[in-house]
């Protein structure tokens, strides 16, 4: 059975509709605020492939959470909520990295892609940590709900930070 009508079956339309709406407006608020702040098409790019990435991502999980026969209650909504924005926290932080530094007279994008994989690595090692120490004292439904949304939420911000690397691309260091 396909994971989206099972959702359809088991969740109300007001819960359907308040996650939709609650991730489009965390993505199109991080896309504006990119665009707003950074003033930079690559940047807007980066935003926008990053949060098609996750939501095929969440979509991903999903469908693997429906082969392994586990119910998909309203609860894992989380699942999606947390990995778009933990996400979109992730690509905010390496556009703050880039506004912070563009005025800098020796201005390097391989500096801030390598302060944007620190920051990444740090945000996954506290993932990693915190999903743990709950998964370890749960059971049942918050404990799958957990495990999908921290694996969901690991795989995003990796997939951001190649993107990254890809969209900022040094023409410099390709020597």
């Amino acid at each position: 059975m396909n994971p989206f009508s099972k959702i359809l079956e088991s969740w109300s339309n007001y819960e359907l509709i308040m996650v939709l709406s609650t991730m489009g407006l965390i993505t199109i608020v991080g896309i504006v605020s990119v665009k707003i702040f950074t003033k930079d098409r690559r940047s807007v790019l980066l935003a926008l492939t990053s949060s098609l990435t996750t939501n095929l991502l969440i979509a991903l999980t999903l469908f693997s959470t429906n082969l392994l026969k586990i119910d998909l209650s309203d609860n894992y909504s989380l699942v999606f909520l947390l990995t778009t924005t933990l996400s979109m926290m992730n690509i905010a932080t390496l556009n703050s990295y880039l506004v912070r530094n563009r005025q800098n007279k020796n201005f390097d994008i391989d500096f801030v892609t390598r302060d944007h994989f620190t920051d990444s690595l740090k945000l996954i090692s506290f993932i990693c940590l915190f999903s743990s120490i709950l998964i370890a004292f749960t059971n049942g439904d918050i404990k799958n709900i957990l495990i999908a949304s921290s694996i969901s939420s690991i795989l995003s911000i990796a997939i951001n930070h190649l993107l990254a690397r890809l969209f900022f691309k040094d023409k410099g260091s390709e020597k």
